[in-house]
């Protein structure tokens, strides 16, 4: 039988092992989880449309031209960024996936057929998401 349980892990261990192999080029500033909750119910989800005008919108402050060429013809530059960033969207909707450790001790709040039951998790596990 194939033993599937994560094994409790001194997490601060961790962190030192992969500090030493992951520098972050700045250190992210913490997101309060009321802020996350809270906002990702605002967040629309990824527009390939919306990105491909924003960069659109961009590329002449760096010199590139954008719309129809002079003789009238269209811009083959705008098709290959429209591309590249639909392609980019198909592939974090289709493809990414979303792991969550979620250490023991975290606590936990369920109902059951006698009333509200309050715990806490008994050992490390993962949690899945999705991007939109």
């Amino acid at each position: 039988m194939v033993d599937n349980s994560v094994p409790d892990i001194n997490m601060s261990d961790i962190v030192k092992v992969l500090s030493t192999v992951i520098e972050p080029d700045e250190a992210l500033n913490p997101i309060p989880v009321a802020l996350i909750i809270s906002g990702s119910e605002l967040k629309k989800g990824l527009s390939a449309q919306k990105i491909t005008k924003r960069v659109l919108a961009e590329l002449p402050s760096i010199g590139a031209c954008t719309g129809d060429l002079p003789d009238g013809s269209a811009n083959v530059m705008d098709k290959v960024i429209e591309l590249i960033v639909t392609k980019i969207i198909e592939a974090l909707l289709t493809e990414c996936v979303i792991e969550v450790g979620v250490p023991a001790g975290i606590p936990i709040t369920g109902t059951c057929i006698l009333g509200p039951v309050q715990g806490a998790t008994s050992k490390n596990t993962k949690a899945k998401g999705i991007v939109r």
